[in-house]
């Protein structure tokens, strides 16, 4: 908060402020500081990140959506918002073609591909009615986002992943 007031004309201080604010469950504060955060630079991608998770939290599902896609046309190769609006739409907004597409551009951005992700994808594909091609089976399995039981989106929910499917933040 000190930073901030001292350098009211950038926006990390506020994302920072509501990172923490989300860490201590403290969605609507969260909110409020991250919407501060973009009035002062809303070319932060890392805000709308951060406010994606926040409205996910907040069970504003639209909202989260638009937040995830204003960091991406910002920042097409942000893997995190990529794998945020992935399992926003794996779980919750049930866009099984929306999930794979991110899933899918969330992997090509890391060095190593993600074991659960790479089941997720396999999932997916399997779910839509697309084949996924030829593997040799995972030596482990990793739950599905779907197969995680997403509560009801109560005003304050945050439950309905598993600690393996939790949001990524900046």
């Amino acid at each position: 908060q000190s930073i901030a007031s001292r350098y009211p004309l950038l926006s990390g201080p506020l994302v920072n402020q509501g990172l923490i604010y989300l860490k201590q469950n403290q969605d609507k504060d969260a909110e409020q500081v991250l919407q501060q955060a973009l009035k002062v630079n809303d070319k932060n991608p890392y805000a709308w990140n951060a406010l994606g998770i926040t409205e996910r939290h907040l069970g504003h599902f639209d909202a989260a959506k638009d937040a995830y896609n204003k960091a991406l046309i910002l920042d097409p190769l942000y893997a995190r918002a990529h794998f945020n609006l992935a399992v926003l739409a794996d779980l919750y907004l049930d866009d099984l073609p929306l999930a794979l597409e991110h899933y899918e551009r969330y992997q090509t951005l890391q060095e190593q591909p993600d074991k659960s992700v790479a089941i997720w994808i396999t999932d997916l594909k399997r779910r839509s009615g697309e084949k996924p091609p030829a593997q040799a089976a995972p030596t482990s399995q990793a739950a599905s986002p779907s197969q995680a039981t997403p509560a009801a989106p109560a005003q304050n929910n945050k439950t309905g992943t598993d600690a393996a499917h939790a949001e990524k933040m900046p």
